[in-house]
């Protein structure tokens, strides 16, 4: 059976990717360098902090579901992520419990295999599920 979940980052909603980094660069965070995710159309990069890892994401377009978020509910945090064994393990064993899972099986940020859990079955969280691909 696969190890419990631990916290893989934060996922925070921006408008200006440049911009807000400057802010966490400010605190002393430390970046990687930015990345376009054309699967979900987002500008993204990592920073650390060597304890909390955040993860700063743009959209690209103004039609996009991450632009929609923010013209929604603003920018800020988006998502909770947590790294899992094994991807296809647990969205079968979250399934079987009811919850709602969407983009299943989509390729993340560096090579991630990722799956998110809906809001609406996790009291309002959106929850990401992330797999390494070695």
């Amino acid at each position: 059976m696969p190890d419990s979940p631990k916290l893989s980052h934060v996922g925070i909603a921006v408008k200006n990717l440049e911009q807000v980094l400057k802010i966490y660069s400010d605190l002393g965070f430390k970046s990687t360098p930015t990345e376009i995710v054309q699967e979900h159309n987002l500008k993204v990069v990592q920073l650390s902090d060597g304890t909390v890892s955040l993860e700063l994401m743009e959209p690209l377009d103004a039609v996009g579901p991450l632009a929609k978020y923010i013209n929604s509910k603003g920018e800020g945090i988006h998502h909770l992520a947590f790294e899992v064994d094994d991807l296809n393990f647990m969205i079968n064993k979250l399934k079987l419990l009811g919850y709602i899972l969407v983009d299943c099986n989509k390729t993340g940020f560096k090579g991630t295999k990722i799956a998110f859990l809906h809001p609406k079955s996790t009291g309002g969280t959106l929850i990401e599920l992330l797999e390494h691909c070695d």
